[in-house]
């Protein structure tokens, strides 16, 4: 069986990638199957909010951090465990996996393997280079003029004598003083720790002011303030049941529960994005790594009883011309909106201050897509 190094990415050519993908990628979540009965109650944890009994060797650790009002992996052995186990996290210098390093390195011994961010940019390259070619080929076309095919006279180029300069010794020495570690972190968002945290306890969460880990408690009173990074002291607004936060956390549970890997949409206008999850097959099809997004999903509030106080979010957010944007983006993309209402019910402060009110939270879909008569005929 095919053995793959315990950090860095899967190259992105040969014949075995599917197989080094799904060799990889396999695992649905950061879990350590150590028995039936343990991996039993680790699906049963997944969908009745309970931690399950089974642990990873070694739970990854996280940091918080406040300008971001993100969770920052720096361990690369957990960072690369995350990743492989679920796509948690991004890469803080890479578009989604951490694959900075692989690419320094790459580009320090002019290895010809490419990682993702690579592989994208040649195909950005080569759709632009025929995008432009069918451009000129329709307007020489609408202008009634031959299209030429006789390539025009030779002209020979000058000749430039190569001039001396530093060597590749030097340089790749003087880059390996400058890449000699990983400057490269795992960001996790606050919906992707807590998940990781309250419904799988497969990681450990740390705040750089404290000594000792967070539990679910106090990472739950952290992850609903609002994210400032400036210190207001001891002023806090009370906490709202159509809190931000916990809207997109139920949507992430929900979705996460159901076996799609949740990413963040904010590219495509949405709040997250749906990808299908690892199913264990040897199909390497799973995660960002193996396909493109399916649906892009909108978290629409809808308040279970009306109060004076609690619907400035629902007003003032939506509107049919937005609306019409965003499922205008999203078919450009080629991904089926959805709307998801999360009913928010009637809660007190004092309920709100634990996550065992996300029962109380329910989400109904609905999915939307964009009439266009040139492709709908039928």
């Amino acid at each position: 069986m095919e053995e793959l190094p315990p950090t860095g990415g899967v190259p992105f050519a040969g014949k075995r990638t599917n197989l080094l993908k799904a060799l990889a990628y396999g695992h649905p979540v950061p879990l350590t199957r150590q028995s039936t009965l343990a991996f039993r109650s680790s699906i049963v944890g997944l969908f009745t909010h309970l931690p399950p009994s089974s642990r990873l060797l070694k739970c990854p650790e996280a940091v918080w951090d406040d300008c971001t009002a993100s969770l920052w992996v720096t361990n690369e052995t957990d960072a690369w465990a995350l990743w492989r186990r679920g796509f948690f996290g991004k890469g803080s210098y890479s578009r989604s996996e951490p694959s900075w390093w692989a690419r320094e390195q790459a580009r320090l011994t002019g290895s010809k393997v490419l990682t993702a961010e690579q592989v994208t940019a040649e195909r950005r390259k080569e759709r632009r280079v025929e995008k432009i070619n069918k451009a000129k080929e329709k307007a020489l076309a609408a202008s009634g003029q031959p299209v030429l095919l006789e390539s025009g006279p030779t002209v020979a180029a000058p000749i430039v004598e190569h001039t001396a300069g530093p060597s590749a010794e030097v340089l790749r020495r003087e880059d390996l003083d400058y890449t000699r570690n990983n400057l490269e972190h795992l960001q996790l968002q606050r919906e992707e720790a807590f998940f990781l945290l309250f419904a799988l306890g497969s990681i450990t969460l740390r705040h750089p002011e404290l000594n000792e880990n967070l539990s679910i408690i106090e990472a739950w009173d952290l992850f609903c303030r609002p994210p400032k990074p400036w210190d207001e002291g001891d002023l806090r607004e009370p906490l709202r049941a159509d809190n931000p936060f916990i809207l997109s956390y139920v949507t992430y549970h929900h979705y996460r529960s159901l076996g799609w890997v949740c990413r963040s949409g904010t590219k495509f206008c949405v709040d997250w994005l749906l990808y299908r999850g690892a199913d264990g097959s040897f199909t390497g099809g799973a995660g960002p790594v193996g396909t493109h997004a399916e649906f892009s999903v909108l978290v629409m509030p809808s308040y279970e009883t009306t109060r004076p106080d609690m619907d400035s979010i629902e007003e003032t957010s939506t509107s049919w011309r937005w609306l019409a944007t965003v499922n205008r983006v999203t078919s450009g993309v080629k991904k089926t909106l959805v709307l998801a209402y999360v009913t928010i019910p009637n809660l007190t402060e004092d309920e709100l201050r634990s996550p065992a009110c996300l029962q109380r939270y329910t989400v109904r879909e609905f999915v939307l897509r964009r009439f266009i008569p040139a492709r709908m005929r039928d």
